[in-house]
């Protein structure tokens, strides 16, 4: 599967991604579009 990688700048709006949430269920960033600041963290690993 291709992934598209590109860097997102300070302030500039995320591109539309969904992951699974730590209780399994399909989180989708744009349910937050609008309505909130969030800030994304990725970590190497995890314990």
């Amino acid at each position: 599967m291709p992934v598209e990688s590109r860097f997102v700048s300070v302030g500039e709006k995320a591109p539309g991604f969904s992951l699974p949430s730590i209780k399994g269920e399909d989180f989708n960033i744009t349910q937050l579009q609008g309505d909130k600041v969030v800030v994304l963290v990725f970590l190497r690993g995890f314990l």
